[in-house]
């Protein structure tokens, strides 16, 4: 992403507001699946699941730079 999109991302994605309260339905979804593959376990859930974390894994990061943008000011969707 180079500067400008960088900055001009704030105006158009969620808050961290909303990002975090995405965090409890994303953990309850990784918690099934590493039962699901504690049950019954597969090559195909072990690669589901390791995907599923890397994507937790990019949300956790994208709700910290959102963070940092609020921090320092920048636009916002409003919500704290």
């Amino acid at each position: 992403m180079n500067g400008e999109a960088r900055m001009r991302a704030p105006l158009y994605g969620p808050s961290a507001a909303e990002l975090r309260r995405q965090l409890p339905d994303l953990g309850d979804g990784l918690r099934a699946q590493c039962i699901e593959l504690h049950n019954a376990p597969s090559p195909e859930r072990c690669e589901r699941l390791a995907l599923n974390l890397d994507g937790a894994r990019r949300a956790v990061l994208q709700l910290a730079e959102t963070m940092r943008h609020e921090q320092r000011g920048a636009p916002s969707n409003g919500e704290t």
